[in-house]
């Protein structure tokens, strides 16, 4: 093996080797020694990496061992890396200290290459470490040199950002005083210089302007056209009403009546009539009669033939809509708007009216009128929602305040409280002044001007590496201002009152989403679809349960003015029905149900010419009996209404006492007296409950004169001419009701 020496000099290290017979043994060892002599730093993994090329891994194994290998090193080290990096020489960076670690993360590039020179030099089989690498760092000033020989000009920060701590956890909670809400909402109704409020604008994007002025238009059309039909209509009835009460016409008018009820009633089937069907049959049979004679008041209008054959179709071949308010103003109307229009609007409205006041009720074109009852756009609708989320959002500010946040804007330019504005103009004018010089000049020295709170020998340009921030970036530098010094002045970072960048955050954040969303929901449509009150108060109470949610229940019924104490859920869906239809639509339904009760048909004679005559109208309601004497006829066949049957049957009974009785029999105070067994006997029962209870009664004189005994004309009677008391009356229909009924059990 090759022998090696380090000779030491007065110069420097000098590196011999001692000769052996082996010549190639000697070649290895004598360029070593040559080139080790000759290096320079930075040349040590060359020098070996190319010995080892040129005689091979396996002869350099042979001849260099160990020993010898520890030796060339010991010399290389003391020739060319005896000094250490100083870590004095490198760079500092702008603010702080050198962070090693933290530089590491940023350039994991370096942090390889010193894991790497611990085994890069490849010499007779063994992996040594690059000793111009580890010999002169370690690896805190490896990464140190870089950074001062590269990473600093590349960019890279020395030593991590520190945050504006200040300003990050800078927080108000602020509750608005009703005085300040009311402010938001002046402000946000408030006409701006466009002439129209923020809530307005808000809506204005999602507005089919022209789609809307057409469809005024049209209802406005379509309004004009049914009023004028109707008065066409009413004044014809009116001609009627007018001339039937003139003497010469009054008899050929009231031909019709007087024929019929001749016959009804010498006949006597008026009174089998209404033992066996009520008004219901009687009003068939005059009806039938009345054709027969053709005589009467014929006033009537078919107003679902005017509808279809005119109104509706007057708008399929319509090329243009004229302003309601500019006749010679013309909008271009397309079919499908037309058909739309027709379908969507009219349609729904005219099917769901009893009358034509009614339908009138449902087409409005005042703007500030509009309702979803009613006619609605959607540009309405969404102002209407528009109006309902600002009122949350103020409503939930004085509920629950507001946290806020640091407000890089309000911080260059406070404003808004009266009480701070000396404060306010000294903050605004520091802050500015500050930012302009550290724009101008970074390397401009921070000065607050009290000892407490002075960054000194400081300047903005250090304060800007060390925060990580842009000087010329205006939110950034006002949090650096905050965090160096604003937060020693007790300087505001966020607003304590309402401001306008309130109202316009919220505006173009919540209000935006929601405003969106609901436009999503209507696509193309200008006005929305026909809502009918029963939609309405399903849609209201449907989905509350007065039992698992009794608050929201009485909230909503509150709103309305309905009190529910001891009525069932659908009773107070009827009230809620009542209570937002339009008052046309209210007064014909009550009229329709009156005669549904009675068991009359309802007609335009009986209602009105504007009556919009439909056979589903007619829905016989079986009135509910008071009486017990009442249930025994009904139940045997009588068709009337029980007071048909007291008026028409009974005129001398006190219906009084018979529901006195009635309630008596039920509770079981009066025994088994009652005989329900037939009509008569239930009559002779209940005579003689009243003869019983009359024979209590103290005795009062009767008046019997003929002036003071009620009497009353009546089919009943079998003669015309023929008047009967009260008391005979009920006693013949008693005795014709039981002979029709011989077989009743």
């Amino acid at each position: 093996m090759a022998s090696f020496n380090i000779a030491a000099t007065d110069q420097k290290p000098l590196l011999t080797y001692v000769e052996t017979e082996d010549a190639e043994e000697n070649a290895i060892a004598s360029e070593l020694v040559s080139r080790l002599n000759n290096s320079t730093p930075g040349t040590y993994k060359q020098i070996l990496s190319s010995i080892q090329n040129k005689y091979g891994e396996e002869t350099v194994k042979k001849y260099v061992d160990t020993g010898a290998l520890n030796t060339l090193n010991q010399f290389y080290k003391q020739k060319n890396v005896s000094v250490k990096w100083d870590p004095s020489q490198a760079a500092k960076p702008p603010a702080g200290e050198f962070d090693s670690t933290y530089y590491g993360q940023q350039a994991p590039q370096v942090v390889q290459s010193w894991n790497d020179a611990q085994k890069s030099v490849k010499f007779g089989g063994q992996e040594l470490p690059d000793l111009d690498i580890t010999e002169r760092y370690d690896p805190n000033t490896y990464l140190q040199y870089h950074y001062t020989t590269t990473g600093k000009y590349d960019g890279l920060r020395a030593n991590p950002v520190q945050e504006t701590a200040a300003a990050k956890a800078y927080k108000e909670n602020w509750v608005p005083t009703d005085r300040e809400q009311q402010l938001m909402r002046d402000a946000l109704a408030r006409p701006t210089e466009t002439g129209v409020s923020l809530l307005e604008q808000s809506v204005q994007q999602y507005v089919d302007e022209s789609g809307e002025v057409r469809f005024r238009s049209l209802v406005s059309d379509s309004l004009k056209e049914t009023i004028k039909e109707l008065k066409k209509a009413k004044a014809k009835e009116t001609q009627y009403d007018m001339l039937k009460t003139m003497p010469e016409f009054s008899e050929i008018y009231n031909l019709n009546t007087s024929l019929t009820d001749s016959i009804m009633g010498d006949s006597g089937i008026g009174g089998y009539l209404n033992l066996t069907g009520g008004a219901e049959s009687e009003q068939k049979f005059k009806t039938s009669i009345s054709k027969a004679i053709g005589f009467g008041n014929n006033v009537e209008y078919n107003w679902q033939q005017w509808f279809d054959n005119a109104l509706a179709k007057r708008y399929e071949t319509m090329e243009s809509i004229a302003d309601p308010g500019d006749v010679n103003t013309q909008y271009k109307l397309d079919k499908e708007f037309a058909t739309k229009y027709v379908n969507d609007y009219l349609k729904p409205r005219f099917n769901t009216s009893k009358s034509m006041s009614e339908f009138i009720s449902y087409m409005d074109v005042q703007a500030n009128e509009e309702n979803v009852l009613q006619t609605q756009t959607v540009s309405n609708k969404l102002k209407e929602l528009a109006t309902i989320k600002a009122e949350s959002y103020i409503g939930n500010l004085g509920a629950q305040g507001s946290l806020r946040y640091f407000d890089p804007e309000f911080y260059f330019n406070p404003t808004g409280n009266p009480n701070k504005q000396d404060a306010y103009s000294r903050q605004a004018q520091d802050v500015n002044t500050a930012w302009e010089k550290a724009k101008t000049n970074p390397d401009t020295l921070v000065n607050t001007g009290t000892e407490a709170s002075r960054e000194d020998g400081r300047t903005w340009g250090q304060l800007a590496y060390q925060y990580g921030i842009d000087l010329n970036n205006k939110d950034q530098f006002a949090k650096l201002h905050y965090e160096t010094l604003g937060k020693t002045q007790n300087y505001d970072g966020a607003s304590d009152t309402v401001t306008g960048d309130d109202l316009v955050n919220f505006i173009q954040g919540d209000l935006a989403t929601a405003l969106t969303a609901a436009d999503q929901t209507y696509g193309s449509n200008v006005f929305l679809e026909f809502v009918t009150p029963e939609q309405i108060a399903e849609g209201l109470l449907g989905n509350i349960d007065p039992v698992k949610t009794p608050e929201q229940w009485k909230e909503t019924l509150k709103k309305y003015n309905i009190s529910d104490v001891g009525q069932p859920v659908e009773e107070v869906k009827k009230l809620l029905i009542q209570t937002v239809r339009t008052a046309p639509a209210e007064t014909i339904r009550s009229s329709i149900e009156e005669l549904n009760k009675q068991k009359k048909k309802p007609t335009q004679k009986l209602l009105g010419i504007e009556y919009i005559q439909r056979p589903e109208d007619y829905k016989t309601i079986d009135a509910k009996g008071e009486t017990q004497l009442y249930s025994v006829f009904k139940n045997a066949g009588y068709g009337g209404t029980e007071d048909e049957f007291y008026t028409e049957f009974f005129p001398d009974i006190d219906r009084k006492e018979q529901v006195t009785l009635t309630q008596a029999a039920t509770s079981g105070k009066i025994g088994t007296k009652i005989d329900t067994s037939d009509p008569f006997a239930a009559v002779t029962s209940f005579s003689g409950l009243l003869e019983d209870e009359e024979e209590t009664k103290p005795k009062t004189k009767k008046a019997t004169t003929e002036e003071e005994e009620d009497t009353t004309d009546s089919y009943f009677r079998l003669f015309g001419d023929e008047t009967t008391t009260k008391s005979k009356s009920g006693q013949n229909i008693l005795d014709e009701f039981t002979s029709m009924f011989s077989g009743f059990k």
